[in-house]
């Protein structure tokens, strides 16, 4: 996301966590997600009314479908803000993503 390092992962106890430098932010049921659009975007990680994170970006232009070689890619594969906005907004795949089997 421009030059901001961000990760999403499970930490300990299967915790959803993002990461920023050395700042770590645990996804609650109590988080949410905002995220704008246009050719400058900001993600924003909201909790219990408090931004806890936000990142101003400038995503990739979308490629057109001649320079595109792969068909059944989505938006979310070229933004990871979209993705990170995208998972945390859908309940299911919150819970499931990074999920190791036990």
């Amino acid at each position: 996301m421009g030059t901001t390092k961000l990760v999403l992962y499970r930490g300990e106890g299967n915790q959803l966590k993002l990461r920023r430098g050395g700042d770590t932010i645990s996804i609650t049921d109590n988080t949410h997600v905002e995220l704008t659009s246009g050719t400058r975007r900001a993600l924003s990680l909201v909790t219990r009314g408090s931004t806890v994170l936000r990142i101003e970006y400038e995503p990739k232009e979308a490629m057109d479908s001649v320079e595109d070689l792969t068909p059944f890619a989505e938006d979310e594969d070229e933004d990871f803000g979209l993705f990170v906005a995208n998972v945390l907004r859908d309940a299911g795949r919150r819970k499931r993503i990074f999920m190791s089997p036990v």
